[in-house]
């Protein structure tokens, strides 16, 4: 089973990174091989609205997209992580999440397993959990759930022992969820 783990932060080794790696941890445990991409590092454009994708099934945008829809499509399960920023996903995952909508036409995700891993300051993770979720019901994915887990300085996240927690069992749950299909 492979997990590909989409950290949307532009901050390394942040609340969000921790968080992805507690989950990533417990799903190699169990069995699972993963695999991360750190959007910070990528250069992706904003989805410019043009519907090349639906026509002729491919984004007319070349960037650092292209190097991700095969790992998107070889990919068992699909975490997406990301901070709150302004009650919902942050920009960098937005950015990402636009620009699947071609392999929505292509149902290419169709099957896979979703989750979500969100790290708030105080508000928003619910908006923000309900926006990843919604991503997976668009591409016909069977949501997992997730975690939203509490912390605003780097590193604080590791204090929200149930948020921690949570992550274990997330990995955990990831796999089994696999093997049982």
């Amino acid at each position: 089973m492979l997990v590909l783990m989409v950290n949307g932060s532009p901050r390394r080794e942040g609340n969000t990174d921790i968080l992805l790696a507690e989950v990533a941890r417990s799903a190699q445990a169990n069995g699972a091989e993963v695999e991360q991409v750190i959007l910070a590092e990528k250069n992706i454009e904003a989805c410019n609205g043009c519907l090349s994708c639906e026509a002729v099934g491919e984004c007319a945008i070349s960037d650092d997209m292209d190097a991700l829809y095969p790992r998107l499509r070889h990919a068992d399960a699909i975490v997406l992580g990301t901070p709150v920023y302004f009650w919902t996903v942050s920009g960098l995952l937005k950015q990402f999440m636009d620009r699947t909508y071609g392999l929505h036409y292509q149902r290419d995700l169709t099957g896979k397993i979703g989750a979500a891993v969100v790290v708030a300051g105080r508000a928003g993770g619910s908006t923000a959990y309900e926006t990843i979720m919604a991503f997976y019901q668009l591409h016909r994915m069977y949501p997992a759930g997730g975690v939203i887990a509490y912390g605003l300085a780097a590193g604080e996240v590791r204090h929200d022992r149930e948020g921690m927690e949570q992550a274990r069992r997330l990995g955990r749950l990831l796999y089994r969820l696999h093997g049982s299909r």
